[in-house]
């Protein structure tokens, strides 16, 4: 009996929260009902001369832990915007352009058996 009202209780508590894909969209177009929408301009169509750390990261490729040491390093500028660290699309490109390229290694067992040819 115990166990019984306990699932009761907890299922009338359960009711009221938004559990499932129906409900979350239900609370949210309820939570926006009073706001305007906006239509979302595409990234790629905005002229950015700044980017944060994760656009930054994403640009490049790579993790946002490389671009933070790069920066913490003193190879990449980054300036502060309150808690945000912004870099310049240009300084990120001049960076990019001043690392090394990596030489073409190939296996010595390839080279003979190119020789050999």
């Amino acid at each position: 009996m115990y166990t019984v009202y306990t699932i009761v209780m907890y299922t009338s508590i359960c009711d009221s929260l938004p559990v499932g894909e129906n409900k979350r969209e239900d609370a949210m177009t309820a939570r926006q009902k009073g706001q305007t929408n906006i239509p979302a301009t595409p990234p790629d169509s905005l002229p950015r001369g700044a980017l944060n750390i994760v656009e930054a990261a994403s640009y490049c490729g790579v993790r946002c832990s490389a671009i933070e040491s790069v920066v913490r390093d003193g190879k990449l500028q980054g300036r502060r915007l309150g808690r945000n660290v912004i870099i310049l699309k240009a300084d990120l490109d001049a960076f990019l352009a001043s690392l090394a390229v990596i030489p073409v290694h190939t296996p010595p067992s390839i080279l003979k058996r190119r020789q050999e040819r």
